[in-house]
């Protein structure tokens, strides 16, 4: 959909991730990050930067 928003991932969507206790899925404009507790990351395909970062009930961040 074209209305700015981004739409939680589908999960024939799940790709294999590179970070350690993450799940990966990839969308039309980002890769979504879901981390074991809860940690949250979008990064955008275009400006190759995060559009979010949240942490996981633990503290656990996403990588840099």
């Amino acid at each position: 959909m074209e209305d700015g928003r981004i739409y939680p991932p589908l999960p024939d969507s799940e790709r294999e991730s590179k970070l350690p206790g993450f799940n990966r899925y990839v969308t039309k404009g980002h890769h979504v990050f879901i981390g074991l507790h809860g940690a949250i990351g979008f990064w955008n395909f275009k400006t190759r930067a995060w559009d979010l970062t949240k942490p996981g009930a633990n503290g656990q961040e996403i990588p840099p």
